[in-house]
Formats: structure tokens, C-alpha cells, sequence
């Protein structure tokens, strides 16, 4: 069913057109045809201002459609006094009236809302969901609070949930956060081709549990670069902080001139360009790049019972030069705090180095390349090799001396200080007195 807004107006009213909206809501199946069966309807505004003395709140399942086109070509302006929220979509719990309670699916479209000037709250928002619903082709400005104010919290009191929302073709303007999404129940959420700019702190803020989806979407103006010190940065392009959110951004884009976006670990920015200000451990591709990894990318093997799990990771979150981390993964999770690390120039330049828990003395593989003196190609093994297998398995290693500790049949040392009448190095040989031990015997003699 549609109604024009005029049907429910009442000369009484004045020029508040917030009862006649409210009578809308409250005369349209005000005893249903089917018990609990609150059934929406559409409510038509034409192309002229409507002041309104308090919030428009949904307690319905509807849709409030302006007229005109989109954004701030739309012909409906919907005006709120300072220090009133625009229009809040209600859950049952937070309803003003039990019946019908409920405007979860309302969408709302080709509207201006704006706020009067006057208030420093920043508690007043321009729409406030505490269900999901539907904005599209409206263009909200001049809120103390956020724009669209997003909070969803089914174990809160009152419980909320807001999971669901959809923004399409939308504009903030000169609010507190252009969007700003936050709580448990704010997930699988979309944002089409929403532009915020010109906001005090965030163009788009984030915080949600599981994470939202953002596509072609646009930041500019938001938030204040400050000085590195005395005057830190506030705000920004794009946050996303949930510490569980996987959220992706697609081809959305920032101009210049605002703080860096954060993301969290688990978000994913995949085209668009916001790359050259992205702080955080999320993963983006971009042009420049190809692919861009902030905090690795974890190859894991299966998971058996008994057996340790392990992870290879390429790149590091904590050190640089490091190409490959090989993770042995705790039985109840956790990175290996010790891992090996393909390390580039770690204690030598030019050498790719594979180093164990960033210890000096525990890298038992080298390889060089053209930047390193020896030149391009070479093998280097510090701490000797082991070749063979089982019982036929020798050890190789360097040394000035033979070792004091009894080694293995076929042990070679080879000597680090050779001289004429000396010898190459020691091998371990069974002891002719003793045929249970072996012993450390010269080879190789060197003619003076």
C-alpha cells in the first residue's frame, strides 16, 4: 500500500510533520488482518522541506521514499532540531511503544536529512540503527554525532542487532564519523558506492565483530593530520579495528590529505587506491605491489592428532629483510616464538641467510649473490653438514684441533689452521686399543 505523507496530516500539526509520520505508522494495520502481523507500507514525501520537532522513529517494517533524484539532488529534505537524532530504526526492545515495535527492512531512500545548528553533543546522530535496514540515495549533513550510527548488541541492555545493514549510493557530509559501525551484531553489513567527506574524525569506522563488506566507495576531507607530537592525527580515510573482522574493501578509494587508514589483521583491500596511507596488518593488492602482505601469509599443514602442526609464512610482521618464516605451531595455537627465518643480509651482505631464532650462532645455511664478495652462487655452511643416512650418516665440520668429544665412525674435522708437515684434518676411526670407542686420527699429512 502507498500513502503520500499529506493523508495523515493534520492542521493542528503546524509545520511539524513528525506526528503525522508517527500516525502512519501507528493507524496503517493498527489491528492487523493476522495476529503479530505488522505488515510495512510505503510513505511518499514530495520535493519540499519537512521540519520535524524530534526523531522519526521506525517501529515498522516501511519504506520512507522522497522525491527527485539522488543524493543532494534529492527534492525531500527531512530537517531535525539540534541535538535530536535524524531517524532511528528500532528493534522491539528499544521501541517506544511494544506494538508494533519492530522496523528492521525499512529502507529509506532519496532524502536529504539534515541537522539544525546548535548542538555539541556528538551523541545525536544522523540515522541510528539498532536493526539492520536499507538507506539508499539519501544525503545526510551537519549531525553533531555520526551520520549513520550503527550499533548492534544482542547482550546488551536493551539487547540490539543490527546485522544485515545496507547502505547504496549514499553521501555524509560534516558529521562526527561519515559511518561508524560497532558491536557484536553489526556483521554482513554493505556499503555501495558510499562517499564521506569533510568529517570531523572517520570517514568510515568500523568496529564490528565478524566485519562488513565496502564497495567503490570514497573518502576525502575526514579527520586532521597533526604534527607527529604535540597534535596527533585524529581520524581519518578508513578504520577497520575489530580484532575478528574480516572485512573487505573493494576498489574502494581516499583522496589525499587525511590521516593514514588502519586496518586490522583479517581485512582485505583489493583494488581502488588507499595504499599509499594504509597503517596496520591487513592485506592489500595494489598496482605498485602486485601483492602486499602486512602481516605474512600463513601456509598451514594439516592438522594431525599427536603430530605438531607447522606454518609457513612469507614475510614478518616484526623483522625486516625477511622473505620466509617456518613456524612449529603450539598444540593450543600461537606462532612459534623461535622460528627459522630466511633472513636476507642478516650478518652478511649479499648472503641469503637462514637463521634460527635470531641467534649469531645458529645459522646453518648461507647462500650469496652477486652483492657479496665472494661473488654469486656460493654455499656456505657454518656450522659443517651432515650427508648420508642411518647408520651410514657422517658429519663434516672445520675446526684447528680435533674434538674433545668422542664422535661418530667416519666424522671428518677438516683443520682451519693447516701447515707444512701437518695435517688436512682428523677423521674418527674405531680405537685400535679400545675397538668399543673410536678415536680422532690425523689423514691427509701435508709434505713440508
Amino acid at each position: 500500500m502507498i500513502f503520500e505523507i499529506e493523508h495523515f496530516y493534520r492542521e493542528s500539526d503546524g509545520n511539524d510533520w513528525l506526528p503525522a509520520i508517527t500516525r502512519a505508522q501507528n493507524e496503517w494495520h493498527a489491528k492487523p488482518p493476522v495476529a503479530d502481523d505488522y505488515r510495512g507500507f510505503t510513505l511518499l514525501f514530495g520535493p519540499r522541506e519537512y521540519q520535524c520537532s524530534g526523531s522519526i522513529e521506525l517501529i515498522r517494517g516501511m519504506s520512507l521514499v522522497g522525491s527527485g533524484a539522488a543524493v543532494e539532488a534529492a527534492g525531500t529534505i527531512l530537517k531535525f532540531p539540534a541535538g535530536m537524532h535524524g531517524i532511528i530504526c528500532h528493534v522491539d526492545t528499544t521501541a517506544p511503544i511494544a506494538t508494533p515495535g519492530l522496523g528492521r527492512w525499512s529502507i529509506v531512500e532519496r532524502v536529504q536529512i539534515q541537522a539544525e545548528a546548535g548542538s555539541a553533543s556528538t551523541q545525536t546522530h544522523g540515522v541510528l540503527m539498532h536493526a539492520g535496514m536499507t538507506l539508499r540515495d539519501v544525503f545526510i549533513r551537519d549531525f553533531a554525532g555520526d551520520g549513520i550510527h550503527i550499533q548492534g548488541d544482542h547482550t546488551a541492555t536493551p539487547p540490539t542487532n543490527a546485522n544485515h545493514w545496507q547502505i547504496q549510493n549514499c553521501r555524509v557530509n560534516s558529521c562526527d564519523n561519515g559511518l561508524f559501525v560497532q558491536g557484536p551484531d553489526t556483521n554482513a553489513g554493505c556499503a555501495i558506492a558510499l562517499d564521506c567527506s569533510a568529517n570531523r574524525k572517520w570517514g568510515i569506522d568500523d568496529q564490528s565483530f565478524l566485519g562488513n563488506t565496502y564497495v567503490a566507495c570514497h573518502t576525502a576531507g575526514n579527520g586532521r593530520i597533526g604534527n607527529g607530537s604535540t597534535f596527533p592525527d585524529i581520524g581519518g580515510a578508513y578504520r577497520c579495528i575489530g580484532s575478528d573482522a574480516r572485512s573487505l574493501f573493494l576498489n574502494c578509494y581516499s583522496e589525499g590529505g587525511q590521516p593514514p587508514s588502519q586496518m586490522s589483521n583479517g581485512c582485505f583491500v583489493l583494488g581502488g587506491y588507499i595504499f599509499p596511507a594504509i597503517e596496520g596488518k591487513g592485506v592489500w593488492l595494489d598496482s605498485a605491489h602486485v601483492a602486499s602482505f602486512a602481516n605474512g601469509v600463513r601456509g598451514l599443514s594439516p592438522t594431525k592428532p599427536g603430530k605438531p602442526d607447522t606454518a609457513a609464512v612469507l614475510g614478518s610482521d616484526s623483522v625486516g629483510g625477511v622473505a620466509l618464516e617456518l613456524h612449529r605451531l603450539k598444540p593450543k595455537g600461537g606462532a612459534d616464538p623461535e622460528p627459522y627465518r630466511f633472513h636476507y643480509g642478516y650478518r652478511h651482505p649479499g648472503w641469503w641467510e637462514l637463521v634460527f631464532a635470531d641467534l649469531n650462532a645458529a645459522i646453518p645455511l648461507r647462500f650469496s649473490t652477486e652483492e657479496a664478495p665472494e661473488g654469486w652462487g656460493q654455499l656456505w655452511m657454518e656450522n659443517g653438514y651432515f650427508i648420508g643416512g642411518g647408520r651410514n650418516r657422517v658429519q663434516v665440520q672445520t675446526g684447528s684441533e680435533p674434538p674433545s668429544a668422542e664422535g661418530h665412525r667416519g666424522d671428518i674435522v677438516y683443520n682451519t689452521s693447516p701447515h707444512a708437515g701437518g695435517y688436512i684434518g682428523w677423521v674418527c676411526v674405531p680405537d685400535a686399543l679400545d675397538p668399543l670407542h673410536n678415536k680422532w686420527q690425523e689423514f691427509g699429512q701435508i709434505k713440508p
